[in-house]
């Protein structure tokens, strides 16, 4: 009775929807993935939900499948004059298929979910891998109490050592022994259960991160990534109806304001030539931060920054998103060669962002495709901005 009242509470949700659609195409013309799966008329945006509520008993596996091809960029939301959520129906529909369990890609991610609870990261990755990056640094394994906590994230820690490394180095320059790292105790924010289609999974993962961050008595939480600063932004309060007792702040928030408040000096840097910046889809749609990233960035470089069109509100999602990467990884890397094109129509030769998904998605794709443009995070000019000083 519980799945069939679920079942009828997602098709009203997602028909009031549909009735609204105007069949404009915005969201299909928008979406990252549709000039790659273009043959796939399930890779529709708007089609996929319509398609689906019309059989959601029989529908066929490739139906479901094509459920995870969306990176929930949210830029489908953006451009649709109607103002429909289709990202929002999606993960809908995404944690219906996972309480419906009737084909293999469920019982994949079932799978996945399980040792993600298990592991506390996507990775399966044991607990010391979140330190490794320190091994050749001035790093205390030992967590203590500190008023300013980074929370380097399971993806920045894990599988983008390089970003883990110039965030800590970046912030202890700044912050002495005011900042704290949480090493091996950091768990999961609970985003790719979420993402993927388990609200309970994304639920306990959450409540356990927010109560390790409080026990070291936490007054400032900083992330570098947008994913888990969403999480304990917005989701604390939309999944586990509370506030947190500690502010949260982006990366680049935290050093945008210490930049503006005079509290440090900065060199510039000008060897990187043309420089420009892509805007994380969860950064800027999704948490609409769009213009501390670009402050920084002016403050830092000293050679020509430019804007490619898709940029800020309507950025193209460099397809590492919403699970793609986890499971169609050949689709994320295609999409990051689509976005790069991108940047090298304007003659970029580094570019900047500020989220290690798109980081290591855009890394790997260069590597694979040799892609002359040089990918950074944000995190490697303010450190090296910093060493310039002192």
């Amino acid at each position: 009775m519980k799945l069939l009242s679920t079942i009828h509470r997602v098709i009203t949700e997602i028909q009031k929807d549909a009735e609204k659609c105007i069949r404009c195409n915005l969201c299909v013309a928008s979406c990252p993935l549709i000039p790659i799966i273009s043959n796939n008329l399930r890779a529709d945006p708007r089609m996929l939900s319509i398609d689906i509520l019309r059989d959601i008993y029989r529908t066929a596996p490739i139906m479901y499948d094509s459920l995870y091809y969306c990176t929930t960029c949210m830029k489908c939301n953006t451009v649709c004059p109607s103002g429909i959520s289709i990202t929002r129906s999606i993960l809908m529909l995404r944690s219906l298929t996972m309480q419906k369990a009737i084909h293999d890609k469920v019982f994949q991610i079932k799978f996945f979910i399980k040792s993600l609870l298990k592991h506390k990261n996507p990775y399966s990755a044991p607990p010391n891998m979140r330190c490794i990056w320190a091994n050749n640094i001035d790093f205390k394994k030992e967590v203590h109490k500190s008023r300013i906590t980074i929370w380097l994230g399971c993806t920045t820690s894990i599988r983008t050592p390089t970003i883990a490394k110039t965030t800590y180095l970046s912030l202890r320059e700044i912050l002495g022994n005011e900042v704290t790292l949480l090493g091996e105790k950091e768990g999961c924010c609970g985003k790719p259960a979420l993402l993927i289609g388990d609200e309970n999974a994304a639920k306990e993962l959450l409540s356990e991160a927010v109560d390790t961050v409080e026990s070291v008595g936490t007054e400032i939480l900083v992330t570098p990534c947008p994913a888990c600063y969403s999480m304990f932004k917005s989701g604390v309060k939309e999944l586990l109806n509370k506030e947190p007792s500690f502010k949260v702040m982006h990366y680049t928030e935290f050093i945008h304001n210490v930049i503006s408040q005079d509290l440090i000096n900065l060199g510039e840097i000008s060897e990187y030539g043309k420089v420009s910046y892509h805007d994380p889809c969860e950064l800027g749609r999704g948490m609409g931060i769009f213009d501390e990233p670009r402050y920084i960035i002016n403050k830092i470089v000293n050679g020509e920054i430019v804007e490619v069109l898709e940029s800020r509100e309507l950025s193209r999602c460099c397809g590492g998103g919403g699970g793609v990467w986890a499971f169609h990884t050949d689709l994320a890397m295609s999409a990051a060669v689509y976005r790069l094109s991108q940047f090298m129509k304007q003659n970029v030769k580094a570019l900047i962002s500020a989220c290690p998904t798109c980081y290591l998605n855009f890394k790997y794709t260069i590597m694979t495709h040799e892609i002359p443009v040089k990918i950074l995070d944000i995190s490697q000019i303010v450190l090296k901005s910093l060493q310039k000083i002192n």
